[in-house]
């Protein structure tokens, strides 16, 4: 989980899979248009530790086989695509058990479950910061998007949703991707997780901070 945390974005190129695949970027064609960022993340990862001097699996007793380790990681990194947030979330409210801190009885389906689980509350977890730190990545966020729908009218492409800087209201934008997007993942993840009911006290203040937002 950690290992996936730390390389889930490796050689981000700061544009979405939508528009990879609209530009017909190489990415997309290497990776059949299917979670093109997230392939690529875990490729660069895994190039990098078949060179001796970084493979850390080759040294030391891991209490993991490396089939396992690999499995795991490619789980988390590839579950970070959000095309799969909502079935993510509904898969995981219906199947996976409520924790009453015996979680060694997990199976091992159930513990890549909960790993994805954890990193995609980790991916957006700039919602949960105090505001003023929450207000500074919503804000880079947006630019990034700004910079990805200057790409789009430039070659003609679809805009994204987010990304005209005429037209997208900040407040407004941010304060719908927490309480649709961010919100059902935090709610659901703390019902089967205890001491997590926290999750859903900052979306609120923050989501409230946003809807009083000036652009």
């Amino acid at each position: 989980l950690l290992i996936g945390c730390l390389c889930h974005d490796l050689g981000h190129g700061s544009f979405g899979n939508n528009f990879l695949k609209d530009s017909e970027h190489p990415l997309a064609i290497l990776f059949n248009d299917s979670s093109v960022l997230e392939n690529y993340h875990s490729m660069v990862l895994f190039s990098i530790l078949r060179c001796p001097i970084y493979n850390w699996t080759e040294t030391g007793n891991l209490n993991f086989s490396k089939k396992d380790f690999r499995k795991c990681v490619l789980s988390c990194i590839l579950g970070t695509d959000m095309s799969n947030h909502f079935e993510f979330i509904k898969q995981f409210n219906e199947t996976f058990p409520k924790l009453n801190g015996s979680e060694n009885s997990l199976s091992s389906s159930e513990k890549i479950q909960l790993a994805i689980a954890l990193i995609k509350c980790s991916d957006i977890s700039n919602v949960l910061r105090p505001f003023p730190i929450a207000k500074s990545w919503g804000l880079a966020l947006l630019n990034e998007f700004f910079l990805q729908g200057d790409y789009e009218k430039l070659l003609k492409l679809s805009i994204g949703p987010l990304n005209d800087r005429n037209s997208v209201k900040t407040g407004s934008a941010q304060h719908q991707f927490l309480t649709a997007v961010a919100a059902p993942l935090y709610r659901t993840v703390a019902e089967k997780i205890p001491g997590l009911d926290c999750f859903d006290k900052w979306i609120q203040e923050n989501a409230e901070n946003w809807l009083n937002f000036k652009d």
